[in-house]
Formats: C-alpha cells, structure tokens, sequence
C-alpha cells in the first residue's frame, strides 16, 4: 500500500540542482546591478537611466522564469504516488535510465473501486429512466461461478453511446471495498437491480 505523496524513487538531482543554483545566481547578480544602476540614477541622464532600468527589469523576469523552470525540474527528481492505493510490481530497477514515457510502477486504488460492465442495449430504457427518476441503483460483484458476492455497491456511470459491435453499453458502479474483496482487473458478474424484489 502507498499514499498520495508517498515517495517511491529519485532521479539523481545533481545536474538540476546546478542548474537552479547558475540561474540563481544570475537572478543574484541582475538583482545587484539594479540595485547599483537605481544608485546612480542622479549621475545618468533621464532617458538611459529609464533604459536601462527597463533593460534589467526584463533580465530579472527573464532570471525568475529560469529559476521556476529549475525548480520544478528540480521537483520531478522525485517520484511520489498521485493516488492512494497498492503499488504493483517495479517496472524498472535502480540504475536504469528512464525516459519521458517509461513507467516506474503501476498505483492501483483500491477503496473505493469501480467496476466496467456491459448491459444490453435493449435495458438501457428502463436503467435511463431509473436514473432521471432519482432512483440510487445497487449493484452487486459476485464470483465466476455466481456463488459469492464479494460486494455490493452503487451504479454511477453510463457512457454515452452503444458499442455497435456487441449491442451493448457500459456502465460503472463504485463499491467502498473495505475488505479487499475486489481486485483491480478482477473478473466478477454483475448483477444491476432496477427494483425491489
């Protein structure tokens, strides 16, 4: 299990370092020529005191802008989990180079957990109208073999179009998944109840 936030590698940041300690520095030394050109201001004519204030001005946002950028390239040297949930296996181990692209690791969530299904064009009607009725529908996960419910839980989705392939829609469902019993990529059936029985 991992949390948001939580580290889970680096990227040697040396070279991002030196590179936002020189921007830092020229952001230093742009601030210092200000200061000094703003010190002589009585001994320079109006019109090149005003250039050249505006000159360094444009250096300084220049400067800052490097500084951001050093900064959050900085920040991405460390990989931290955007989700809470289980981490699967390493896809790379210490000392590989990773590329813009490569994954690191798979961070499934796990409560809550939502289920894809399919249901028949032909029942969507009645799941529609149940939803503009304001009716929260339960759905239940069982086992293969339709013998164990690992879950109840709510439908929350309907996509907006029919697989013309299969005649069929998909819908989603959220369940709180406490105990575990659903698993990300898990087959389960599906059982959607549109009324009381």
């Amino acid at each position: 299990m991992v949390q948001t936030g939580q580290a889970l590698a680096s990227i040697d940041p040396t070279a991002y370092q030196l590179q936002l300690t020189e921007t830092e520095g020229q952001l230093a030394h742009d601030q210092a020529q200000l200061t000094e050109v703003q010190f002589a201001k009585s001994t320079t004519p109006l019109r090149a005191f005003e250039a050249k204030i505006a000159q360094i001005e444009g250096n300084l946002k220049t400067d800052q802008a490097k500084v951001d950028d050093a900064k959050r390239r900085l920040a991405y040297t460390q990989i931290v989990s955007p989700i809470t949930g289980v981490a699967g296996l390493l896809r790379i181990d210490p000392g590989n180079i990773v590329h813009p692209g490569d994954s690191i690791v798979l961070i499934n969530q796990l409560q809550p957990i939502s289920v894809v299904f399919n249901l028949a064009e032909d029942q969507l009607p009645k799941v529609l109208a149940a939803l503009k009725d304001g009716a929260s529908l339960p759905v239940e996960a069982w086992d293969r073999t339709l013998k164990r419910r690992f879950a109840t839980g709510q439908l929350t989705g309907v996509d907006n179009q029919v697989d013309q392939v299969t005649g069929t829609v998909k819908l989603k469902a959220m369940f709180e998944n406490k105990d575990h019993a659903l698993f990300p990529n898990q087959f389960v059936n599906v059982r959607l109840a549109l009324r009381a029985e």
